[in-house]
C-alpha cells in the first residue's frame, strides 16, 4: 500500500476535528504540518502530507457527505485512515466479508452506522441510496466520508448522484510540492501576473528528465531503480485492465484493453478521434468510445476539453488526450532516461503529460475553482494548458522540453491573449532552463521547476 503518511503513525482513535484542522487553503504546507506535529500525529521523512487535506476536514463540518476520489494506490486509503477514530470507524470494501455484507444488505449495513469511512465504495455501489436515505433522515454534517478508486458517479450502476448532500474531492499521485513539504504559488502569482519563483535547486536536463520519468505514484517514486518503477508501473496496469475494469460495467471485451491503453499512450497529448482508435482496435466507434469513458472513469487517462471564446473564430473544438501520470506514460511507451539521452522526440510528450498533472493537482488543491482546457484554431496556433478561474481571468502555458525558446514559441500565447482581452492575465512558456524572463507584456518563459516553487 502507497503510503502519504505511515499508518503507524496514525493513531486510529486520533480525533481531527479537534485540531482545527480546516484551514484557510492559503496556509502554507509548511503550516499545515506544524498543525499535525502539534495535534499530536508523529512524523518521518518518508510522510508526505497531502495538500487537500484541508479541503477534506473543511468539508467534513458542513457537508453530509464527503467523497474522496482518485487513482488506486494515490494514497487515499492512508488519507482517510488518518480521519478515523471511535466515533468516524473505517470500513474497507477491499475486505471481502465487509463487502459481501454491504452488497448483501446496503441498508442494513448503512443503518448500523451513525457515522463511518468507507473505503472503495464503488464495490457496492448500492450503498450510495442506502446512504441518500439515512443523511436525509439525520442531515448532520460529517457522517459518511467514503473513497473511490472510479469516478463513482458515472458509473452506471449509480442510481442516485446524492446531489446536494456530498462535496467530492480528487486525490492523484503525489504532486512535486507534496514531495518537496511545501505548497506551490505557481498559481496565485501567474493570475497575479508576476512571474513565479524560480525552484531552488534548478531542476533541469537529467534531473528534469527523473523526476518525469517516475511519476507521482508513491509507490513508484520510493523505487530508487528505474527497471524496478518500471515493473510495478506495468503491474499496476494489469491490475487495473484485468480487475478493476469489471468494477465498471459494460465491458464486454475486456481482452481488447491492454491494446486500448497501448493506443492512448501512443496518441497521449494529441487530438482525440475516436473512429481512428477504433479502426486500429477493430471494434466498432461506440464501444470504442464506452472503453475510453472506462479508462477515463478509473483516472488512467484525462480527456482536455477545447478552449471556447466568443472572441476566437475558427477554433478546434475537439479534446486532446493525455494519459494522468508521466511514470505511467513512460513506462508504457519503453522511454527510459538512456534512450532520451539519444533521442529527445518523447520528451515533449512526455513533459506535457507531466505538466498537465501537476497544473490538476494544484487546482484540486486550491481555494478557487479553475476550468483547465487547450487552444487550438485553424491555423495552427495552439496552446498547450489554458486556466480560467471563477471570474473568467485566463492564463496560457505551454511547455517546452528544449532549453532554448524561439519567437515561434510565443505565437499561440499572443494569438490568445488578442482573443481574450483584459481577461487575458498571463502566457508562460514552460522551458528546460535556469532563467526567467519577460517576452513580451504579460508573456515570460520560466523554468518548468517553477511549477512547485513555494516562493
Amino acid at each position: 500500500m502507497p503510503v502519504a503518511i505511515k499508518p503507524s503513525t496514525i493513531p486510529l482513535h486520533f480525533n481531527w476535528s479537534r485540531t482545527n484542522f480546516a484551514i484557510g487553503y492559503h496556509s502554507s504546507l509548511q503550516s499545515v504540518m506544524t498543525r499535525m506535529a502539534h495535534s499530536g500525529l508523529g512524523f518521518s521523512k518518508s510522510l508526505y502530507a497531502r495538500l487537500v487535506t484541508p479541503r477534506i476536514s473543511e468539508a467534513l463540518l458542513d457537508t453530509r457527505v464527503v467523497l474522496l476520489v482518485g487513482p488506486r494506490q494515490a494514497g487515499k486509503t492512508t488519507l482517510v485512515k488518518a480521519f478515523a477514530h471511535d466515533r468516524l470507524p473505517y470500513f474497507s470494501l477491499d475486505d471481502h466479508t465487509t463487502q459481501h455484507f454491504a452488497r448483501a444488505d446496503p441498508t442494513g449495513f448503512v443503518r448500523r452506522l451513525d457515522r463511518a469511512i468507507i473505503d472503495e465504495v464503488q464495490r457496492a455501489p448500492d450503498l450510495l441510496l442506502a446512504i441518500k436515505q439515512t443523511v436525509d433522515a439525520d442531515p448532520r454534517p460529517g457522517r459518511f466520508l467514503l473513497t473511490g478508486s472510479a469516478n463513482v458517479f458515472r458509473l452506471s450502476s449509480v442510481v442516485d448522484s446524492l446531489a446536494g448532500r456530498v462535496e467530492t474531492v480528487r486525490l492523484l499521485p503525489l504532486s512535486q510540492a507534496e514531495m518537496h513539504g511545501q505548497a506551490s504559488t505557481f498559481l496565485a502569482n501567474v493570475f497575479a501576473g508576476r512571474l513565479p519563483k524560480r525552484m531552488l535547486p534548478l531542476v533541469l536536463d537529467d534531473a528534469l528528465v527523473d523526476v518525469v520519468l517516475k511519476g507521482g505514484f508513491p509507490e513508484a517514486v520510493k523505487r530508487p531503480k528505474a527497471r524496478r518503477r518500471v515493473d510495478w508501473l506495468m503491474s499496476y496496469l494489469g491490475s487495473l485492465l484485468q480487475r478493476d475494469v469489471h468494477d465498471l460495467g459494460q465491458i464486454n471485451r475486456a481482452v481488447v484493453l491492454p491494446r486500448l491503453a497501448q493506443i492512448l499512450a501512443s496518441m497521449s497529448g494529441q487530438l482525440l478521434n475516436v473512429t481512428r482508435v477504433a479502426q486500429m482496435l477493430g471494434v466498432s466507434r461506440l464501444t470504442t468510445q464506452r472503453y475510453i469513458d472506462a479508462l477515463e472513469n478509473l483516472f488512467l487517462v484525462y480527456t482536455l476539453p477545447p478552449f471556447h471564446s466568443n472572441a476566437l473564430k475558427r477554433l478546434i473544438k475537439s479534446p486532446k488526450l493525455h494519459l494522468l501520470d508521466s511514470g505511467l506514460l513512460a513506462a508504457v511507451g519503453n522511454s527510459t532516461a538512456e534512450a532520451l539521452r539519444w533521442d529527445r522526440t518523447p520528451l515533449g510528450r512526455l513533459l506535457e503529460c507531466f505538466v498537465l498533472g501537476e497544473l490538476l493537482k494544484m487546482s484540486d488543491s486550491a481555494s478557487g475553482r479553475y476550468r483547465l482546457s487547450h487552444f487550438r484554431d485553424k491555423q495552427q496556433n495552439e496552446v498547450d494548458f489554458v486556466l480560467e478561474d471563477s471570474g473568467g481571468s485566463v492564463v496560457g502555458i505551454e511547455v517546452k522540453a528544449a532549453a532554448t525558446v524561439t519567437g515561434k514559441d510565443f505565437r499561440g500565447l499572443l494569438r490568445l491573449r488578442n482573443g481574450c482581452g483584459t481577461r487575458f492575465k498571463m502566457g508562460i512558456v514552460l522551458y528546460n532552463h535556469d532563467r526567467a524572463y519577460w517576452y513580451d507584456r504579460n508573456i515570460a518563459a520560466v523554468p518548468i521547476s517553477s511549477l512547485w516553487s513555494a516562493g
